[in-house]
């Protein structure tokens, strides 16, 4: 993809995810766009220098795609996301970057709740051993009430055969 197409396509982004996301779109230069969407409003402004500390500076350097999760004590704009940042090309030559940031809402919700399993367990890291262990009897559970059923109904028909 090259500049002018990801220009083109950035204010649908928002309609291939669930969580909010932020576009930001860059020549090697600058911020050429940028669309917030609903609750997310990243401090970047068009026709600023790209940030050197930001992932689309990273993709620049790189020259290839580059994802990156940031926890909320780490984020420069006070919330945790989830950045992807792909290069945009022409014709075999690096024109740019496309950087889309996810809001890390749904990540977070997902890290607290294997915590609170794990707390459940006694110690973070027997969390998730215990679910796989209550499946694991829940398993075995209705293997064995299976066996169960399968007998009484071949004694049932037995008995019926026999009177």
């Amino acid at each position: 993809m090259n500049l002018e197409q990801a220009v083109t396509i950035a204010p649908y982004m928002q309609d291939f995810y669930d969580e909010d996301v932020t576009v930001v779109i860059s020549s090697l230069q600058s911020v050429i766009v940028v669309i917030n969407y609903k609750n997310q409003n990243l401090i970047v402004s068009q026709d600023e220098p790209t940030n050197e500390k930001t992932i689309t500076s990273q993709c620049l350097k790189e020259r290839k795609r580059v994802v990156m999760r940031v926890p909320l004590e780490k984020s420069q704009f006070g919330i945790s996301y989830i950045a992807i940042a792909n290069p945009l090309w022409n014709n075999g030559k690096l024109e740019g970057a496309m950087t889309v940031v996810i809001s890390g809402k749904r990540y977070d919700a997902l890290k607290l709740h294997d915590s609170i399993e794990g707390a459940r367990a006694g110690d973070k890291r027997w969390g998730l051993e215990v679910v796989a262990d209550e499946f694991g009897k829940l398993y075995e559970s209705e293997k064995n009430s299976d066996l169960v059923v399968s007998d009484d109904v071949i004694e049932v028909n037995v008995s019926e055969l026999f009177n």
